[in-house]
């Protein structure tokens, strides 16, 4: 099995790397290990009238680093048994 890389339709991108996927993964915190996989693994593509575009490597890594940071302050200092 053959892996595209680059797409000439938007139609042709997998569901799994669309703009749409990211929005409501990210929105949907049980979905965070699913984005993480998808924007690790490989490029995230969004719609414009002149065809598919990737994310940016900058883009990928600000979504990563604001689940991280989620994450952080929900576990390390969301810790609700120091208040009295």
């Amino acid at each position: 099995m053959s892996v595209k890389r680059s797409y000439d339709t938007y139609s042709e991108v997998p569901w799994y790397r669309r703009n749409w996927f990211v929005i409501t993964s990210f929105l949907l915190w049980p979905l965070w290990p699913a984005l993480v996989a998808v924007l690790v693994t490989g490029d995230v593509y969004w719609n414009t009238t002149t065809g598919p575009r990737k994310y940016t490597f900058g883009g990928k890594a600000a979504i990563l680093i604001l689940i991280f940071l989620f994450i952080w302050f929900a576990y390390v200092k969301g810790d609700s048994t120091d208040w009295k």
